[in-house]
């Protein structure tokens, strides 16, 4: 099976187009999205870039309906209401809003997780764990999910609607 894998999309709608042109060509049988959807530099301002890329990758999930995603650690720090690089203060609520929109989307839940598994290849945005040491990213999680209120945007919003899978899907 020839798998298409999308890198790190920051901001960056055409990495969608150009996919969905490789796969009607049949360059793969399926995709994996390595995320990283939101963020880029000097683009924190423009809410109408982050809007069209998620619309984007919505719109692909939707033609490309087997489609794995991968979360990413920019995808996360809005769930979170962590900081990362290139952070935009005014686009929490628009990113939680279109995360949940591409969740909707799919037809399988399982789809969106931290780790993916097609045949013997396992696929991620980065690495969960080091030597069998929690990583930043795993303390976070644990920390969000011991947490009663999720901070989105200007609003707290119950920890419990804030749908985050931690799971391996495998194919």
């Amino acid at each position: 099976m020839k798998v298409l894998v999308i890198p790190d999309v920051h901001l960056k709608p055409w990495m969608f187009q150009r996919a969905s042109e490789l796969m009607k060509e049949a360059k793969a049988d399926r995709a994996v999205c390595l995320m990283d959807i939101a963020d880029d530099w000097r683009q924190q301002f423009n809410l109408d870039l982050y809007e069209h890329t998620y619309d984007t990758a919505i719109a692909f999930a939707g033609e490309y309906p087997d489609t794995l995603w991968c979360y990413g650690n920019h995808d996360l720090c809005y769930l979170w209401n962590q900081r990362e690089t290139g952070y935009s203060k005014i686009a929490p609520r628009l990113v939680c809003e279109k995360l949940q929109a591409l969740r909707d989307t799919l037809s399988d839940e399982r789809q969106l997780a931290y780790l993916h598994r097609i045949d013997n290849v396992l696929f991620s945005h980065g690495g969960l764990t080091a030597a069998g040491k929690k990583t930043k990213a795993m303390k976070a999680y644990s920390a969000f999910l011991q947490k009663k209120t999720v901070k989105v945007g200007d609003d707290a919003v119950p920890a419990a609607k804030i749908k985050i899978r931690n799971c391996l899907h495998q194919q």
